[in-house]
């Protein structure tokens, strides 16, 4: 575990490997993400940088469809 920043922690885990990472909002502003153990340094940068993505887009507090918020953060 390493916080990114005052609101932003990341927890390396083990799931099964159809779950590639995910974010969850625990307060309204600080948010831990879970990034699969499971998958290379290379993919699990991939992960965070999409689960960031979701952060940043502010995806926590829409009403986007997730197909929508999915589609912004992989960009």
């Amino acid at each position: 575990m390493y916080n990114l920043s005052d609101n932003i922690c990341v927890n390396i885990i083990d799931m099964p490997t159809v779950i590639k990472g995910f974010t969850k909002l625990c307060d309204y502003d600080f948010y831990n993400i879970y990034i699969n153990a499971k998958y290379s340094l290379e993919e699990q940068k991939k992960i965070l940088k999409h689960e960031l993505n979701h952060i940043r887009s502010n995806h926590f507090h829409s009403d986007k469809y997730v197909e929508e918020c999915e589609k912004e953060a992989d960009e």
